[in-house]
């Protein structure tokens, strides 16, 4: 269905380089180049130099000076000679200590001045890192924003789609209602048209019943008149039987008596025979009063019965008119039925077509929104990969960020505590040079004694010797100007250990310690010479005194060069340090600088975390809308799924219904059928109704007969007359009005009907249909005709007041012929429903 091509545009690769892309490769792997932070193996641990003076300081303290300022007599000059090539020794013991930590000072200085300036490369190279980390965020965060600013769209793009979706479906599930409620009302109709076929089964069944049930009565008073009737023959037969005994007898009387007048019998006979005379006259008088008695009840029971017989004569007559109302409607309801069958075709097959069209509108409605669904589907799968992809991407970047922030917190913790390091090893050189500056002052302090106990000495041997006393005294200046030498070059040490330190912390690798290294170079030149100085003195003898003082003398000519060397070499170097000084702040200024860089590389590391999780922010409510939209696009899935399988149930209930309709169409034929039996029995009782037509049609001229000559018995001064007139006003009133109430109920039926039928039009002509106004189809209003008129029970109360309005004098009238008016209200009733 779609294509495999690519939907967007390949990107080009990027032409900023990657990160580490202008790391420079270490040229040489020495350990101490790579700095101690980043040295994996265990760092040289250097011997720890002793805070307080070595077990031979104090060993050199002459004995003069322990007696607390008790001089000694002077000694030989042996003694003297001893006294001070011990000192002598001290001295170089002293110097050679002094230069031993003076060098291993040194030695640290520079191994810490190596590490200082890897870490300073260490850094620069960080910074240049960071520097193109920052590159790549700033471009890959503008990526991000090109990236979000397409998934916007796409995702604006899907809703707009989604929204043209939930409205198609709305308008479909509208049309899907108004197909219900069509199906709904059709069912309706069917159901109804059901039912009143099933009361009118139910009706003639009744009505049957109900005429059979009339007829065995009729039957049963028909027999029972017949036994009646010979009852009555066989009472007239006793009668009779009764009257000729009476006649016999009488006529044995009159020939008893004709035989007693010719015979004159005597008196006692004529007696007897009066006697049984006046016995069967009695006994014949009480036989005539049974038989009396009997006539007159069998004469009640004839009454009784024949009123019995009329009554029901009534009753077959009035079941004979509901049968012919039953008949007639049935006929009526089986025009209908015809009538509704062939229009239930028409419509089935109009209806038949419709759902055809439906049927294919759904299908390409259906195939439509499958379309529309798979191409969402494809949207949302693109937009599916897009937002993963750029999540990848995002959470490359900040697994990138965040490995970065931990090598730049790493770094910054390293150079943290290597600060700390080097500030707590430069506090200790501090106090072990302060130290030493003690220990500097106590020899100071100590040689200044030295120097007053052997001037004493030496003005003590002044006396013995001159020369000795004059070699010591320049011996002893000696001595003072290189203590003094010592102590400024301590003093200068000092100081340039504390500006070597803080440069070793501020300042750039690119400082030059050539200088330096020189002055240290010749300080050891000027310590051998004096040490050799030192070893020509151990050779000093009586003999060669003025020897050895003439090469004093030299030694101090030389080391008085060599002081003034040593003034300009520290005028040098206070050069030099005013240089380092402003070196000092230059490295100064360039930390603040990094100081400040770091602070920027910092905030902006914050800005790009705040960045990267904003983005992961908008991510996330990016997928949540994109999943939102898919569960709404499966949802509309579903319905449209629960729509056709919805549609295909109704199709098999339509098919269902179709069949039961079969089944309701063959069950009214077969009913028809049975209609046909009641044809005959139909047309007799058609027959009957006519002939009562006649009688009544008979009955209302003799009763407009016998009113008129009752109206002319009373004539014209009887105010009873009125009522005749009165009575004619008020029936023509009455048929007046029950003819106006009726053509405004028709008119009011015609008026509501043509007003639904332009509603009804006017919602099949419009395009929008309000849900509240559900429209009606043609299909489904079947317009039937009434079973029974309107005016059938209205002509009948008519009737019944006309009846009840007459005059007395009418039913004076009519009191002989008032089964007659029976049968004309009933005719007319009939009539009135034989109407069309």
């Amino acid at each position: 269905m779609f294509g495999k091509a690519s939907r967007f545009p390949a990107e080009k690769p990027s032409d900023i380089p990657p990160p580490g892309y202008y790391n420079p490769k270490e040229i040489d792997g020495a350990p101490y180049k790579r700095g101690a932070f980043l040295e994996k193996s265990e760092r040289k641990l250097f011997d720890k130099v002793p805070d307080g003076p070595g077990p031979s300081d104090y060993q050199s303290v002459p004995s003069e000076l322990k007696g607390k300022g008790q001089p000694r007599k002077p000694s030989t000059s042996t003694n003297n000679d001893n006294l001070l090539r011990q000192e002598i020794q001290e001295l170089e013991g002293e110097i050679a200590r002094l230069s031993k930590e003076r060098r291993h000072d040194a030695q640290q200085m520079e191994t810490k001045l190596e590490q200082a300036e890897a870490r300073i490369r260490e850094l620069v190279r960080e910074k240049g890192t960071l520097q193109t980390e920052a590159a790549v965020a700033i471009k890959e965060q503008r990526l991000a924003q090109e990236r979000e600013v397409t998934a916007r769209i796409a995702r604006e793009k899907a809703e707009k789609e989604g929204k043209q979706f939930a409205e198609r479906a709305s308008k479909y599930n509208a049309l899907q209602r108004r197909l219900e409620e069509l199906e709904r009302l059709h069912s309706e109709s069917k159901s109804k048209s059901r039912k009143h076929n099933g009361t009118l089964e139910s009706d003639l069944e009744q009505a049957r019943a109900l005429v059979a049930e009339q007829q065995k009565e009729l039957e049963r008073s028909r027999q029972h008149q017949a036994d009646e009737e010979r009852r009555i023959q066989d009472l007239k037969r006793a009668h009779t039987m009764a009257e000729k005994d009476n006649q016999e007898l009488r006529c044995k009387v009159e020939g008893l008596q004709s035989t007693a007048a010719t015979a004159q019998l005597s008196r006692a006979e004529k007696k007897q025979l009066e006697d049984s005379l006046r016995a069967l006259e009695s006994r014949h008088a009480k036989e005539v009063s049974e038989l009396q008695v009997k006539l007159h009840n069998q004469e009640s029971l004839i009454a009784r019965s024949k009123q019995e017989v009329r009554d029901r004569d009534v009753e077959t007559r009035k079941t004979t008119a509901e049968l012919r109302d039953v008949e007639a409607k049935l006929k009526r309801v089986t025009d209908e039925f015809e009538a509704e069958k062939r229009k239930r075709r028409t419509e089935e097959d109009h209806h038949k077509d419709l759902e055809k069209g439906k049927i294919r509108t759904y299908e390409a409605r259906i195939q439509a929104l499958q379309k529309e669904l798979a191409d969402l589907r494809s949207h949302g799968s693109d937009a599916k990969h897009t937002i993963e992809e750029e999540r990848r991407k995002a959470s490359n970047v900040r697994e990138d960020l965040q490995a970065r922030l931990e090598h730049v917190h790493q770094v910054m913790a390293t150079v943290a505590e290597q600060y700390g390091g080097l500030a707590a090893a430069m506090q200790k050189h501090r106090r072990q040079s302060s130290l030493e500056r003690v220990t500097a002052e106590a020899t100071r302090i100590k040689l200044e004694g030295m120097v007053a106990d052997r001037e004493g000495r030496i003005r003590h041997l002044a006396s013995v010797l001159q020369l000795q006393d004059e070699a010591t005294v320049t011996l002893l200046t000696g001595l003072n100007d290189y203590d003094s030498l010592v102590r400024s070059i301590l003093r200068q040490q000092s100081t340039r250990a504390d500006d070597v330190a803080v440069r070793v912390l501020t300042s750039s690798p690119e400082l030059d310690f050539n200088a330096e290294l020189s002055w240290r170079d010749e300080l050891l030149q000027m310590q051998e010479q004096m040490q050799r100085g030192i070893e020509d003195l151990l050779c000093f003898d009586k003999g060669w005194a003025e020897k050895g003082y003439n090469r004093v003398m030299g030694r101090l000519c030389e080391v008085e060069s060599d002081s003034e060397m040593a003034r300009k070499k520290l005028g040098e170097e206070e050069t030099t340090r005013m240089s380092a000084q402003s070196a000092l702040s230059d490295a100064e200024e360039r930390l603040a600088a990094a100081n400040e860089s770091v602070t920027t590389l910092k905030a902006h590391l914050t800005e790009l975390n705040n960045r990267a999780a904003r983005f992961e922010e908008d991510s996330g409510r990016i997928q949540s809308s994109y999943r939102a939209d898919v569960d709404k696009l499966a949802g509309q899935l579903n319905t449209e799924k629960a729509y056709a399988a919805q549609l295909s149930l109704e199709l098999a209930h339509g098919k269902a219904r179709e069949a039961a309709l079969a089944v309701d169409v063959d069950n009214l034929q077969e009913t028809l059928v049975n209609v046909e039996r009641y044809k005959s029995e139909y047309q007799a009782l058609l027959a009957e109704v006519k002939v009562i037509l006649s009688r009544n049609a008979l009955a209302e001229d003799e009763a407009e007969r016998l009113s008129r000559f009752n109206a002319e018995i009373l004539g014209h001064q009887n105010p009873m007359q009125k009522i005749l007139y009165v009575d004619k006003i008020r029936r023509e009133m009455a048929d007046v009005k029950q003819k106006l109430i009726v053509s405004t109920l028709e008119r009011d039926a015609a008026e509501d009907a043509k007003r639904k039928l332009r509603d009804e039009l006017a919602s099949y002509k419009a395009v929008d249909i309000p849900l509240d106004t559900k429209p009606r189809s043609t299909m489904t209003r079947v317009a039937r005709v009434p079973f029974t008129a309107r005016n059938v029970n209205t002509l009948s109360k008519s009737q019944g007041h006309r009846g009840n309005d007459r005059s007395p004098t009418e039913h004076v009238g009519h009191n002989g012929s008032s089964w007659e008016a029976e049968n004309a209200g009933d005719a007319l009733r009939v009539e009135d429903l034989l109407r069309p």
